[in-house]
């Protein structure tokens, strides 16, 4: 701490506090740092950066804060101005003191939420601009380091493509951080202990943050030459394009999007606007929108008239995840290892203008695909009778496959990228015409070629692999995951059978899926191919590895034993849920109805480690509804959590009326295909959720 002198002591004549007891990277002060604030006088706040700006910050967040500070008189100006002097009566010096306690509390206040970073204050951009001209900046970056680092990179990142650096934008985050435990839950699990699995120990858990050693670690996959198919599964893979292509057409094309349609496209205004408009001081998207929306118009105009624009760098970034971290190392997790890379997961964030660009092609795409008859689940639900569809849809088959893919996006290789984006191109009316190439190339490159900007300013392309982030990437992998299925279906058919059994395959099996995410569904005659099997085709054709530990074989569409019975999650898993039959009702004649469930173990880690809201008790109740939305059909889950619910009901707190903006996508991503949003966020009983699990809409609305 910054040693003033105490209250105490201060007299009149105090000397002001010099710029030499400011060191040069402060640490945080703490509280009394304005314990050496003159009771009487003109005192001049600039003689000091920190104790002058955190004044002159506290002055103009509020009005109230000059009142007190001067009774009435007229407050300071934004230069730290003098002060009126004290009424020589003893009086008014005593109330005057009083005051001016009661005001340095108050400063003392937001001195507590100061980040001494970069010398800024949350939420006080004027006066940050301000400060810097007054004051050396420190300096952010070193450019000889910088330069060492980028060598570096290049001879370790030896397929990609290096290009000139870009201008700062700030250090790269490199120390390693977690997510803290929610103490509600803490306390409550002592309470009543969670009914987790035998053999869990919860302190080798953590949510590990994002950073960029396990950044580059992720990049690192995608640094590899493109790779072609063997051609001796020709003929087996255009046989599975044209089945696909099949399946994937929509009963009506749509109509070519024009530049007018920049102006529809749906965006969260919360979200990052790209480095280049971050460095133009426009961080978020809603802010950026009317800037890239113009350059987005220009853009268009130009991919209209044949010319090809590259698209905006890429920010390097991703998201942080919830690992076991191995005991016999202490718990210690080593970011700087290559081969961790299973600790987060790469994102690549698009620029705004080149999200309008590609939204205009992509939305109405999705919007067409949200019916259930297509092999792509993409906006579907569980909730309204979406789980009893989905059994219904893979019900007559007798074995199932569960593949999940290795490092699926930087395994893909762009001529499976080409082929998935003709398949979508040919969903619009003339969307061959040869006017359109620069567009749809746009879209390959922002998928494929696209550049990656490090904070640092170092920028790195890669030539393989597609981008997460990109909003045509759920649709494209999508459909890859359908071309690798139906490849190695129709390969081990014709190789079994000959070429009737291309036919006869492909009348007895379902594909469903989304990413990478998958289920194939076969029947009887075909039990011979094993998940190895098609697995080691799929390896052998496309470089793609569906031998993971998360890859398995089940012949159980359905979990048809009681919520309690060990033999629990046994059949087919499937975007997180597994399935169950109950009877609605205590009678054996009741209904059989569908109910998705998923482990006690991740509802609960996703409670105890927030990745949505703060730690108040009352964003600790709005993450517990909207898990049970999620996991009540555990009934495990189910008893647990409207008992946490009631722990944390017992004290009064303000509820929200609407799920704020940070929760809001996480209760949201249940409930695409209703058209709507998410049920306001209130206490709902188990007999609710059945019937919002299992009536469809209308009926909900009738009853």
């Amino acid at each position: 701490m910054i040693g003033y002198t105490s209250p105490a002591t201060t007299t009149d004549n105090a000397d002001t506090p010099s710029t030499e007891d400011v060191p040069y990277r402060p640490t945080y002060p703490g509280p009394g740092i304005l314990s050496r604030f003159p009771a009487d006088g003109e005192w001049n706040p600039g003689s000091s950066p920190l104790v002058g700006r955190a004044y002159k910050v506290a002055n103009s967040r509020s009005r109230q804060f000059n009142s007190i500070l001067s009774n009435g008189s007229n407050a300071n100006d934004n230069n730290g101005g003098a002060r009126n002097t004290l009424s020589s009566t003893s009086q008014q010096h005593q109330q005057r003191q009083r005051q001016r306690e009661a005001g340095i509390a108050q400063i003392e206040e937001v001195l507590n939420r100061m980040t001494l970073e970069n010398y800024t204050f949350t939420g006080h951009k004027t006066y940050h601009k301000s400060y810097h001209k007054t004051y050396d900046k420190p300096p952010m970056f070193n450019p000889q380091e910088l330069e060492i680092t980028r060598e570096d990179l290049m001879k370790d990142f030896t397929y990609f493509t290096f290009h000139d650096n870009k201008r700062f934008y700030k250090p790269m985050s490199k120390m390693i951080d977690y997510v803290e435990r929610d103490p509600l839950i803490e306390a409550f699990s002592i309470i009543r202990p969670p009914p987790l699995p035998e053999g869990i120990a919860l302190a080798q858990f953590e949510y590990v943050k994002s950073c960029s050693p396990i950044q580059m670690n992720h990049l690192r996959l995608f640094n590899r030459t493109p790779r072609s198919m063997p051609t001796k599964y020709n003929k087996a893979f255009r046989q599975a394009a044209n089945y696909v292509m099949e399946r994937m057409t929509l009963p009506e094309k749509l109509s070519m999007p024009t530049k007018d349609s920049l102006l529809n496209v749906r965006f969260d205004g919360s979200k990052f606007a790209g480095l280049d408009y971050a460095r133009a001081k426009l961080h978020t998207r809603k802010e950026a929108h009317p800037l890239a929306l113009e350059h987005a118009k220009e853009v268009w105009r130009a991919l209209m008239d044949g010319h090809l624009i590259p698209p905006h760098d890429a920010r390097l970034g991703g998201k942080g995840k919830l690992i076991e971290k191995d005991p016999f190392h202490h718990g210690r997790v080593d970011v700087g290892d290559p081969d961790n890379i299973s600790m987060g997961r790469l994102i690549l964030m698009l620029s705004h203008r080149d999200l309008l660009i590609l939204g205009a092609l992509e939305q109405p795409l999705t919007t067409s695909y949200l019916d259930a008859q297509f092999p792509v689940y993409i906006g579907q639900s569980w909730y309204h009778g979406g789980a009893e569809r989905f059994v219904n849809k893979m019900a007559r088959h007798k074995i199932y496959h569960c593949f999940d893919a290795k490092k699926f996006d930087a395994a893909i290789d762009g001529w499976l990228v080409r082929e998935a984006l003709l398949i979508l191109r040919h969903q619009f009316k003339d969307g061959m015409d040869p006017q359109y190439d620069t567009l749809w190339e746009f879209v390959y490159q922002s998928l494929v070629e696209v550049i990656i900007c490090r904070d640092d300013g170092i920028r790195m392309q890669k030539h393989v692999g597609t981008t997460s982030g990109n909003c045509f990437n759920t649709l494209v992998q999508s459909i890859i995951t359908l071309l690798l299925g139906y490849t190695a279906l129709i390969y081990s058919a014709e190789e079994a059978v000959g070429p009737i059994g291309v036919i006869q395959i492909l009348q007895e099996c379902e594909i469903e899926v989304l990413g990478d995410d998958m289920v194939m569904a076969l029947e009887e005659p075909w039990l011979r191919f094993t998940k190895e099997s098609l697995a080691e085709v799929v390896l052998d054709c496309f470089n793609i590895d569906w031998s993971g530990r998360k890859s398995f074989t089940t012949t159980h569409l359905m979990d048809m034993t009681v919520p309690n019975n060990t033999n629990r999650f046994k059949g087919v898993q499937f975007l997180g849920m597994y399935f169950r039959h109950q009877r609605w009702g205590d009678t054996p004649y009741a209904p059989k109805i569908v109910i998705p469930y998923r482990p006690f173990r991740e509802s609960y880690l996703s409670l105890l480690f927030p990745k949505y809201g703060d730690y108040s008790r009352g964003h600790s109740w709005l993450r517990a509804i909207g898990i049970y939305l999620n996991a009540a059909g555990n009934s495990e889950t189910q008893l647990w959590l409207e008992a946490y619910i009631d722990f944390l009901e017992l004290v009064p707190f303000t509820r929200a009326e609407c799920w704020p903006p940070s929760m809001e996508k996480f209760v949201t991503r249940d409930f695409w295909d209703l058209g709507t949003k998410p049920p306001l966020p209130e206490r709902i009983s188990i007999n609710e959720w059945m019937r919002m699990t299992c009536l469809s809409r209308n009926s909900e609305e009738n009853m």
